[in-house]
């Protein structure tokens, strides 16, 4: 190009040249000097959503878990970027507290683009990402171990019971849970319609193992559990005597019609009045005759019945045995008093100088003769 110059003097003593008043006498030397291209910076961000495992007792990410990206920071004419990564590890193993997932050890493996980029064209903003994610509780199914559960009928469901357990769901490392519960009782009070104890209000306060695993690590699969059981009658005793009056007219019979039965059952529950049925027994003489009969005894059944009941008691809940009643001795039949009446038949005869009433005839009868007597 060309320049002018002013000497300060009159524009009339103006000279300006121009650039063809000039000519290079050679090309200039120009000397090269040290320069860098600093790397762009490029930040990814993992876009994975529902990142979700069941509990494991690990850090590991779910399996199956693979990161994607957004990346922020591409130069025109670059259109994608591949990342690298060395692991990916929950920042808690349990539950509570898990709620992301980092991605470690990120690197640059590719650019895609026009500009042939190569990877050390960008360096990345951090080394690690985080994407929330969370951990559910695995399931725990306990399973009620107690075998030969029993009790002898008392009127109510209680069970003395202390449940153990086995279970299914613990993970790798873990080896046995503690459950409480807030009650334990039979499906019925009675002998005949229970089959189970039913623990229920079921909750686990502590698992033992290698993880150092919490409560809320684990859900129970339901909050309360059966085992089989039995409700056994409960044993009664009974006892009765022969009383009342042990003399009778004779009648032809061995029973014993003045003679009374008086007992009692023993063994009821709580809130429970027994009886003593007596209607299936009889009571009879050893003999039918006077000069035999000597004692009265009892034969026949005896049962029992529920009065009455506070807590709803069934003859079905209870085992009975009849008792055995003695003989009572001293026992007598009376002879029956008869009745006769008898009359003699007119007759005649010629003197013969003697009172005898030769040809007369006496007849009679009796009457109170029992049966076909």
């Amino acid at each position: 190009s060309g320049s002018g110059t002013h000497d300060g003097s009159s524009a009339s003593n103006l000279v300006v040249s121009a650039t063809g008043d000039y000519v290079l006498a050679a090309q200039p030397t120009i000397a090269s000097v040290a320069g860098t291209i600093n790397a762009a910076t490029l930040t990814p961000t993992l876009t994975n959503t529902g990142v979700i495992k069941t509990y494991d007792g690990t850090t590991a990410a779910p399996a199956g878990f693979t990161p994607s990206y957004t990346v922020a920071g591409l130069v025109s004419g670059d259109s994608a970027v591949a990342l690298s990564s060395t692991g990916a590890a929950y920042n808690d193993a349990h539950v509570v507290g898990a709620n992301t997932v980092t991605v470690s050890g990120l690197a640059i493996t590719g650019i895609t683009g026009g500009n042939s980029t190569a990877a050390t064209d960008y360096v990345l903003s951090a080394t690690s990402k985080d994407v929330t994610a969370s951990i559910t509780t695995a399931t725990l199914t306990p399973t009620i171990s107690n075998s030969g559960v029993s009790k002898t009928y008392d009127g109510n469901t209680d069970s003395a019971m202390t449940p153990t357990y086995t279970f299914e769901g613990l993970v790798s490392g873990d080896s046995a849970a503690t459950i409480s519960h807030t009650g334990v009782a039979y499906y019925s009070a009675h002998v005949v319609g229970t089959s189970k104890v039913t623990v229920s209000g079921l909750a686990i306060t502590g698992i033992t193992g290698s993880n150092s695993s919490d409560a809320t690590d684990y859900v129970l699969s339901a909050s309360s559990k059966d085992v089989a059981a039995s409700i056994s009658p409960a044993p009664l005793t009974s006892s009765a005597s022969i009383g009342g009056t042990l003399n009778k007219t004779y009648d032809g019979t061995t029973a014993a019609t003045g003679a009374t039965l008086s007992g009692s059952v023993s063994g009821a529950v709580a809130g429970d009045t027994l009886t003593l049925v007596t209607s299936g027994l009889s009571l009879n003489y050893n003999s039918a005759h006077v000069a035999s009969a000597s004692s009265v005894g009892a034969s026949g059944t005896a049962s029992f019945a529920v009065a009455s009941s506070t807590v709803g008691s069934l003859i079905t809940d209870y085992s009975f045995t009849g008792p055995t009643i003695a003989d009572v001795s001293g026992a007598s039949i009376s002879a029956k008093a008869l009745t006769a009446t008898a009359s003699i038949a007119p007759v005649a005869k010629t003197y013969d100088g003697l009172v005898a009433a030769a040809g007369s005839t006496v007849s009679g009868s009796t009457s109170g003769a029992v049966g076909t007597d």
